[in-house]
């Protein structure tokens, strides 16, 4: 968390937009750690020996916070398919409790994509606010996960989570990344071709441009490969509205 503070005192306005997402582009410790055999090892075992990290994003609360995650599936606005090829992982910086708004999982939900509606509440921390219909789900046999600061949870991409406020004195801190087999590509024939980062075996399908790992801290080259890949992720996400460009926080 000391290495996470430096950064985000090193970005103007703090760690928020494109500054939040991609950062293991942009530090090796992060790169270090989303590559670490102990994360790879379960996720061959999951979409193959031949992987590729498409995003990560970090998502922190402040003390006493009323920030939330509506109940979604990352798959929803993504464009990634084959969506059983995907596996997120939620990397636990801090403690998680339910008292400061650890992440929650419906289990069964993922097989099956759900509709969602984009809300832009504002306290919701996702970049379009959406959420699926609580009619869709079962609220009441949704899963806490409770880390220490080291371990990481794994879902599958269609998996519903959500999580709550942090009503503690104390910050929730939790990296996401996403993973996907080498044969993953965008489901839209038309969308901008984006970037990915190999971290296991080898990308015999080009689906993605390669993404550099990175040698030293916001080195030159460092945030040229971070500008280039954030823009082209945000070119598909925000593709159908203009309008939500700016609320990517």
């Amino acid at each position: 968390t000391n290495r996470l503070g430096d950064y985000d005192r090193s970005c103007t306005g703090g760690l928020s937009g494109d500054t939040r997402f991609k950062t293991h582009l942009l530090l090796p410790w992060v790169s270090d750690l989303v590559r670490h055999p102990c994360v790879l090892d379960p996720l061959e075992t999951l979409i193959g020996p031949d992987i590729l990290i498409w995003s990560s994003g970090w998502a922190i609360k402040p003390p006493d916070s009323a920030g939330f995650y509506s109940w979604h599936q990352d798959s929803t606005y993504a464009g990634v398919e084959p969506a059983d090829s995907v596996v997120v992982a939620w990397f636990a910086l801090t403690a998680t409790t339910t008292e400061n708004g650890c992440v929650r999982y419906i289990p069964g939900s993922h097989l099956r994509q759900l509709p969602h509606t984009d809300t832009f509440v504002e306290d919701n921390l996702l970049s379009r606010g959406q959420h699926v219909s609580s009619a869709d789900i079962d609220e009441g046999s949704a899963v806490d996960a409770l880390l220490q600061p080291g371990e990481f949870a794994l879902h599958h991409f269609r998996c519903v989570h959500g999580s709550g406020p942090n009503t503690t004195s104390a910050p929730r801190i939790g990296l996401q990344v996403i993973y996907m087999a080498t044969h993953c590509k965008k489901s839209r024939a038309d969308a901008t071709k984006e970037s990915a980062m190999l971290v296991r075996g080898q990308d015999t399908y080009g689906h993605w441009e390669p993404e550099p790992i990175p040698q030293e801290c916001m080195g030159d080259a460092e945030v040229q490969a971070h500008t280039r890949s954030t823009g082209l992720e945000k070119a598909n996400y925000f593709a159908d509205s203009e309008g939500r460009k700016g609320y990517h926080k």
